[in-house]
């Protein structure tokens, strides 16, 4: 039963949420880049646009010859994509309210949930009101038309809302799930990455199978899409005001109706006692030294029914384990892990895949991502991971079991989605079966080469203390620069050689344009601009563009493609060693 002022409460707590998040991006390098790249980029875009645009509208255009009924099902796919994210959030992050005894016997469920409601949506609202707003107010400038003033920042409101309520209902549901039946309880991990990947095979699957164009037309029909309709209600481009008015209700209906289901969800999850992942079922049989069955113990129990990597010697194996172990019994780290190939994808899939099908750079970015990811997941804090038990591995284990157990970890779990993922991927391209084998062959060789990789990075830049994600206080992802540093050192050698063996013609260009034409523009602009003596200078590097272009294609190809390689396993071998030498001679302070 709600009490009296339950909405004067909730707003309350909210914007009490909203505060501490903001609060929090002054503390979280991590967060505020994030932030920052995600808003900042497409305000910068627009500002430039602005400019450009400003007195120079061309003279014949009218926006009155122009229709938003193309771009309903666009809004439909942003809105999916938005509750995607937001289930995500609500799910892994923020499933619970703070210090929630106290609050829940303050104020009712309903205050409690509807804070965490409007906390979640002023954080969307303050991660696109910026471009929002500044595109609204570039229309007004450049068309005269002061009425989107007010229908674009409607339209983003309802849109926004709508998607974190449906969003946080499906987070909620889902934590409810974890919370009442055992099997979820205890595979949480395994099914949210399964469904993770879902996701994205589905979408990817659906552009690449068929159409794109009749599967946004049947996506148009679903009312929210209709919020486009308000947002250019305000301008002269072609709308209709009846979808319009249809589309600001259902989504109002939406907020009420999934506000209400809300309630429900976290009454049941917020009251309910969680269930056991184990359940009442124990092992069958705990392994033995004396019968040789050592694998067949807690450990390898806990991965069950998964195999586990039984692989080498027995301190490799354990280590390979435990490694596994840590990592899928801390959703929150392989979320944060795995933020850069969410992040990527996007723009990948959306420059690669169109009506005319997947182009060759959903391979070469394919290749440069997956190679990465064994790597990325199990060997960027090796130190770090150990936790309370790193003295007692520092004396204990051997260095060379501890790098062998880690890289071992990532090759059983990540070398097959690698070859997998890069087969399809390839004949998603229609790339032949020769060109095929070759990508599929070269990303399972720079996975090998990115492990020791990424453990070098780790040593050198480890992380001892957890950070504060929502609600989970514990959690330790690898420091920020450790991951830039070893995606740089990975992803942008294995896509260059990736593109070697597709389009060695392009990666010619590139590489010219890269270290010859572009920093020759660039001086010559400074040359022009503040009056400096670079010209020579600026000379010398667009000759050095037209000699890299002038080698033969073949010459080229093989030739990069050996430099490439034999760099690669250099680094690699430099880095096991760096890594086994430290971990033998790190102490603690």
């Amino acid at each position: 039963m709600a009490e009296r002022g339950w909405p004067r409460h909730g707003l309350s707590i909210g914007l009490f949420e909203f505060r501490r998040t903001l609060r929090s991006l002054g503390r979280s390098k991590r967060q505020l880049i994030g932030g920052l790249a995600g808003s900042g980029l497409p305000t910068l875009g627009i500002l430039i646009a602005w400019y450009f645009l400003r007195g120079n509208v061309p003279a014949g255009f009218n926006p009155a010859d122009y229709a938003v009924a193309g771009m309903r099902g666009q809004v439909t796919v942003a809105w999916l994509f938005t509750i995607f994210l937001v289930a995500q959030r609500s799910g892994s992050i923020r499933p619970r309210i703070d210090a929630q005894s106290l609050m829940l016997t303050t104020v009712s469920t309903r205050s409690a949930t509807v804070g965490l409601w409007v906390a979640e949506t002023l954080r969307v609202l303050a991660y696109v009101g910026t471009p929002v707003i500044l595109g609204a107010l570039a229309i007004t400038d450049l068309l005269g038309t002061p009425g989107v003033l007010l229908t674009v920042p409607l339209a983003t409101v309802l849109f926004v809302a709508s998607a974190v309520t449906v969003g946080s209902l499906c987070g909620y549901l889902a934590v409810l799930a974890v919370a009442r039946i055992p099997f979820v309880a205890r595979y949480k991990t395994w099914l949210a990455g399964s469904i993770s990947l879902l996701v994205v095979a589905v979408v990817f699957g659906a552009q690449t199978v068929i159409d794109v164009d009749p599967l946004l037309e049947v996506l148009a029909y679903v009312p929210v899409g209709w919020l486009i309709d308000l947002a250019a209600l305000g301008t002269a481009v072609q709308a209709n005001a009846t979808l319009a008015a249809v589309g600001a209700a259902v989504a109002l209906g939406v907020v009420v109706a999934g506000g209400r289901a809300i309630e429900l969800t976290t009454e049941r999850f917020w009251y309910a006692t969680p269930v056991s992942p184990a359940g009442t079922e124990t092992p069958s049989h705990v392994g033995d030294e004396a019968d040789g069955h050592w694998l067949d113990d807690a450990l390898t129990a806990g991965l069950s029914p998964f195999p586990s990597p039984a692989f080498g010697p027995r301190p490799t194996a354990r280590v390979a384990t435990m490694t596994v172990l840590h990592t899928v019994r801390n959703p929150q780290r392989l979320t944060i892990l795995m933020l850069p190939i969410f992040v990527a994808l996007g723009p990948l899939l959306g420059s690669g895949v169109g009506a005319d099908g997947v182009s060759v750079t959903v391979a070469i970015g394919a290749v440069a991502l997956l190679s990465w990811l064994p790597g990325g997941v199990f060997a960027l804090n090796p130190l770090g991971d150990q936790q309370a038990v790193l003295p007692t591995t520092l004396i204990a284990a051997d260095p060379r079991a501890l790098v062998h157990g880690i890289a071992l970890a990532g090759f059983v779990y990540g070398g097959p989605l690698v070859v997998v993922l890069t087969v399809i991927a390839g004949v998603a391209a229609s790339l032949s079966i020769s060109t095929v084998v070759t990508l599929t062959a070269l990303a399972a060789a720079l996975a090998v080469i990115a492990a020791p990789i990424c453990l070098a990075v780790g040593v050198i830049l480890p992380r001892f203390s957890a950070i504060s994600v929502g609600q989970a206080d514990e959690v330790l992802p690898p420091r920020l620069s450790a991951v830039i540093a070893s995606l740089a050192l990975v992803t942008l050698p294995g896509g260059y050689l990736a593109s070697l063996v597709v389009a060695p013609e392009t990666a010619q260009t590139l590489l010219a344009g890269v270290v010859g034409w572009l920093p020759a523009l660039v001086l010559e602009l400074a040359s022009s601009l503040l009056s400096l003596p670079l010209s020579g200078t600026s000379a010398w590097f667009a000759a050095l563009g037209e000699r890299i272009t002038g080698v033969e294609t073949a010459t080229f190809q093989y030739g990069m493609t050996g430099l490439l390689a034999t760099s690669g396993v250099i680094l690699a071998l430099a880095g096991y060693r760096y890594t086994v030498r430290t971990v033998r001679t790190f102490e603690l302070a």
